[in-house]
């Protein structure tokens, strides 16, 4: 047998380069001493080639011949099980997104105007990714989320699913995710990079996608959910979330993050200045003790929601996005997502903020972008059975709630 790899050869292709390496330089590598494995781990090169492509190939032939890894030492089978983690050399994005898959190519165009707004973004980056990274923000920043969309499953359907709306979209109009995944997707096309359309071959759901710069893999996803999204974000200038990198290795995660805070500028957040309650909370109830401490941080939260220009999804987002952030007491657990149709709001919605005592019982609060008011589990209860209050959709319960 080791005759025979010593004189086999492992053809592979990387990086659309035919490479031919003797089999038996793997089984050297693995066997390196522990000064020479170390050394040649941390270098840029293994036989004259790249060490990224080498360790690439390397894990190829394993993973093509498993029953060779049975011949390895105690100590080899160590270096080649901390090699396919990626934790000694990243060679992850090697061979990856050679290619743009998206079924949607050459079915859409983005509306002129807004191209033209974009392309001025655009331009002021020094690099391709940098310049995408621009546009990325650009939209972020400007565009709002269809919360009609949201609430009602059929309620601006008609034209969120023609693929052809897409063109008519300008920045005075709100949109939903996989619009704005389109709408990037044609730059990352227009700036020359690779990318896969996820979840993309059905139009109308959810939709990422990834892509390969460099060594990095990274997702782009500015709406995870309605309630976790990078449209929010980029207007109350905290950490974007949607540009990640899918790396195993953390040093190359680590990379990555520095290379976003050049492009990105944060503004912090004081999430605790102006303590004192700031709102009119309409509260019938002998609230406990956990219950009033809590409601001044949601008193807090909310004030500070309206000293934004947002949105009302982005206001929903940005409350719960400060509740996450507040230490409340321990006794205390704290939902912050719910949306719940009412018609006593202005906008036929409202946020509930549910606070929930494990001696005491569960209390809501209830904010309609206007008014607070504090309500117990049985007032909300009525208001469920008297169809004031109603789930948005059937797949989201409120808590605590009987139907």
């Amino acid at each position: 047998m080791e005759k025979k790899i010593d004189e086999e050869i492992y053809k592979i292709n990387i990086e659309g380069n035919l490479r031919e390496i003797k089999i038996a330089t793997f089984f050297k590598f693995l066997n390196l001493s522990e000064e020479m494995y170390e050394m040649f781990s941390l270098g840029i090169s293994y036989e004259n080639i790249p060490l990224p492509e080498f360790i690439y190939a390397l894990l190829s032939f394993f993973n093509e011949h498993e029953e060779l890894k049975e011949e390895l030492s105690l100590t080899s089978k160590n270096r080649l099980f901390k090699l396919e983690q990626m934790q000694v050399v990243d060679c992850e994005a090697i061979n990856k997104h050679q290619e743009t898959i998206n079924p949607y190519i050459g079915q859409y165009k983005i509306n002129h105007e807004l191209e033209k707004e974009l392309d001025l973004v655009m331009e002021k980056g020094n690099s391709p990714f940098q310049k995408f990274c621009l546009v990325y923000k650009e939209v972020c920043e400007r565009f709002s989320y269809d919360e009609k969309y949201y609430i009602e499953e059929n309620a601006a359907l008609s034209r969120h699913s023609d693929i052809n709306y897409i063109e008519q979209i300008t920045f005075q109009d709100k949109i939903v995710c996989y619009e704005v995944i389109l709408i990037l997707a044609y730059y990352l096309e227009k700036l020359g990079f690779n990318y896969e359309l996820c979840n993309g071959n059905t139009y109308g759901l959810h939709t990422y996608i990834k892509m390969r710069f460099d060594e990095y893999l990274i997702k782009i996803e500015p709406v995870d959910t309605v309630f976790h999204d990078d449209l929010t974000n980029a207007k109350i200038g905290t950490t974007l979330i949607g540009l990640t990198c899918l790396n195993k290795n953390m040093a190359t995660r680590d990379r990555f993050k520095t290379l976003l805070s050049f492009y990105y500028q944060e503004s912090k957040i004081n999430y605790y200045d102006g303590m004192l309650p700031s709102n009119k909370i309409d509260c019938s109830i002998d609230l406990p003790s956990a219950i009033k401490e809590g409601l001044i941080l949601v008193d807090l939260a909310i004030s500070k929601v309206k000293e934004k220009n947002l949105e009302v999804m982005e206001k929903m987002c940005f409350l719960a996005h400060l509740l996450a952030r507040y230490k409340f007491s321990s006794q205390l657990s704290v939902f912050t997502n719910e949306f719940i149709k009412d018609e006593t709001s202005p906008y036929g919605f409202s946020a509930l903020i549910i606070l929930g005592d494990l001696l005491y019982g569960t209390y809501y609060v209830l904010y309609n972008f206007q008014d607070i008011k504090v309500l117990s589990q049985e007032e909300v209860q009525n208001l469920f059975f008297e169809n004031v209050f109603s789930d948005i959709r059937e797949k989201r319960k409120t808590f605590g709630i009987k139907r």
